[in-house]
């Protein structure tokens, strides 16, 4: 079965580099596509799909802001289970300040430039950091498009999504900054890590996907050779 993976803001598929698998499941990248003039999120995220072929059973994996974009994705393509790793899954998931500074339009008054270095606060938003992860990051951040990132955090302070699908299994950190854990009530807590809990989480988040897709692995793996 294909799992279809969606990284986050800032990120690429590095970020999964430490992210396997259960035997059977196949991994898909989603990459990141130009967005189109005062696109939609929804409408994006439309676009980014068409790779996936719904005509088979599949997964969705999505990290941060591409839980975002899994979340609209599975109101047009059925995935049989979507992960949202630090993510949100409707509007009100999002800190007040979020969607004040959407109401405000300040994510278009932020310069490009700033968003593609490095600094205090992007490290320590998304941490917390260590001499392993914070390079990575920084790389990982070096290398996107700084318009994208306008757009996205556009997209993130206007989004009103209030749809949340019955196959969403939620994964994050107390310890996030971004979307605080404090506010989700369901899905798996984990003690350790923050934002980018996806790389330093890896080996307890690869446990519960494994833990999750059994029953899909068994459901569809026929009786004999079970």
């Amino acid at each position: 079965m294909k799992a279809y993976f969606i990284s986050g803001l800032g990120c690429d598929r590095r970020a999964f580099q430490r992210i396997r698998m259960p035997e059977g499941f196949d991994i898909v990248h989603l990459e990141w596509i130009p967005p189109e003039p005062q696109e939609s999120l929804h409408d994006y995220s439309v676009r980014l799909a068409r790779p996936i072929d719904a005509s088979l059973p599949f997964i969705l994996v999505g990290l941060s802001f591409g839980g975002m974009a899994a979340i609209e994705i599975s109101k047009v393509k059925q995935p049989e289970k979507l992960f949202l790793i630090s993510s949100v899954s409707s509007w009100r998931d999002l800190p007040f300040l979020y969607r004040f500074c959407g109401m405000l339009s300040l994510d278009r008054i932020i310069p490009a430039s700033w968003l593609k270095k490095p600094n205090v606060f992007i490290n320590r938003f998304f941490g917390p950091l260590n001499k392993q992860t914070k390079p990575l990051f920084n790389q990982i951040l070096e290398d996107t498009d700084p318009f994208f990132l306008k757009w996205a955090l556009g997209r993130i302070s206007r989004w009103r999504n209030e749809q949340v699908p019955s196959c969403l299994v939620r994964i994050h950190s107390r310890n996030d900054r971004v979307f605080p854990g404090k506010k989700f009530r369901t899905g798996y807590m984990l003690s350790r890590g923050g934002h980018f809990c996806v790389y330093t989480n890896g080996p307890e988040i690869n446990r519960i996907l494994a833990k999750e897709l059994q029953t899909i692995h068994s459901r569809d793996t026929p009786p004999d050779l079970l």
